[in-house]
């Protein structure tokens, strides 16, 4: 357990035979700070893994008890049985759209399910409050349906089942017309929590370079150029997991736009390391996967690493490989000056995006090229909490939260300039 990013123990704290950890309330209720809460799980059966972490939270004033979920993850193969009249494989999920004033105690009257069993089903805690789900779906669990049945709907068989001949055939319930998301069986396509392969890896690259072949990683096309020793793509998919699990850049959308970025930074996952005989800024020049720029961000990085050797020699954003993925990582959720850019990645807001992490329009028009290249490649539309956004990938200065930034009214014709139709 931490708060604020520090452990409370020098040692994990030992949870009871019911999975409680206990301690005194002054520990997660000072008055005047705010104090967010990390909790990991994990025992000897279920070693700590991506999915034993909960997210952040912070304390609800007074409560005495708040209940976290733990994950068990484990697989299961679907038996291969088709569809009647050749349907797809799909399967359809209720929800609930969170809006703005909404309480649990609504939300359970409108659905008739129980607050805590929609928590568990979302993988949320108690703690999370309503206020920060607004727009989002917060799913019934399978085999629930929206609203209350009418009583003398429940006793229609007709309803369930139709005769054909001597068969009972089922028949799928239309939900009472409450919305519906049609969710593919074919869940490897979606990104959501879970490691990129090697071969997807090698696939994003070579679509994005437009090549016929499986381009090398880290050869860097001039001699200014740098990048690290290891040049595998094993070494370089699992640091690229690490970092993505680490940094919580763990959703379609924001794997999609983080490695837009990054590829166009990286010119293509060929040079960690900025080009240019001489730069004003140097040693300081562009390195890592976001390249990191300026001695106020390498000493901000080398802080957060505790490495001071980093300061002394700058090359090391280059040339080791942890630190190549790890600066992109840390850049992206606390070293940008405009933020978390996590926040604009769920937003798909990338005009934001590509002032995050460039500063300038410097490849703007590329960096849209390779969302709108990824967004078909990684199959983006299909996952389930993208939904249907039918703006997806459709990019415009009226529509990013750019516009209400002063550098985005000061730039606002260049913006334009790259609007889609």
């Amino acid at each position: 357990m931490s708060i604020n990013g520090h452990p409370v123990s020098e040692t994990p704290l030992q949870a009871d035979e019911k999975g409680r950890l206990v301690f005194h309330p002054s520990l997660v209720e000072q008055p005047g700070k705010v104090l967010r809460i990390k909790v990991v799980f994990w025992n000897e059966q279920y070693p700590k893994t991506a999915h034993s972490e909960v997210p952040e939270f912070t304390w609800l004033t007074g409560k005495k008890i708040v209940r976290l979920r733990a994950y068990n993850i484990y697989e299961m193969t679907p038996r291969s049985i088709p569809n009647e009249n050749n349907e797809p494989t799909t399967y359809k999920r209720p929800y609930h759209l969170v809006k703005p004033g909404d309480t649990w105690e609504r939300i359970e009257k409108e659905t008739g399910i129980n607050q805590y069993v929609i928590i568990w089903e979302n993988g949320l805690d108690e703690a999370t409050p309503l206020s920060t789900l607004v727009g989002k779906k917060l799913y019934f669990p399978r085999g629930s349906r929206k609203g209350h049945a009418k009583s003398e709907d429940r006793n229609k068989k007709t309803d369930i089942n139709k005769k054909e001949g001597n068969n009972v055939l089922p028949v799928r319930s239309e939900n009472n017309g409450k919305p519906l998301d049609i969710v593919s069986q074919n869940a490897d396509k979606c990104l959501c929590h879970r490691d990129f392969t090697v071969d997807e890896f090698k696939l994003i690259i070579q679509k994005l370079h437009k090549s016929k072949v499986i381009p090398n990683l880290w050869i860097p096309s001039l001699k200014t150029g740098a990048a690290p020793n290891d040049k595998s793509y094993e070494s370089s998919v699992k640091e690229l997991n690490r970092i993505l699990e680490k940094y919580e850049i763990n959703s379609c959308l924001r794997k999609l736009h983080f490695l837009a970025q990054v590829f166009h930074e990286t010119h293509g996952f060929r040079s960690a390391q900025e080009y240019g005989k001489t730069l004003s800024y140097d040693p300081y020049r562009g390195r890592g996967l976001i390249h990191l720029t300026h001695r106020f961000n390498y000493k901000s990085f080398s802080n957060y690493v505790n490495d001071e050797a980093i300061m002394i020699n700058p090359h090391l954003v280059a040339t080791k490989i942890e630190y190549v993925f790890e600066s992109g990582g840390w850049y992206w959720r606390k070293g940008s000056a405009w933020g978390d850019l996590n926040k604009w990645a769920d937003k798909d807001d990338l005009y934001y995006l590509n002032i995050g992490v460039n500063g300038g329009f410097i490849g703007f028009k590329e960096r849209i090229e390779y969302v709108h290249t990824l967004i078909k490649l990684l199959h983006i539309k299909e996952c389930s909490q993208v939904g249907k956004n039918g703006n997806l990938g459709i990019y415009s200065y009226s529509s990013s939260d750019i516009r209400n930034t002063k550098y985005g009214k000061r730039n606002e014709q260049k913006f334009k300039k790259f609007d889609m139709p």
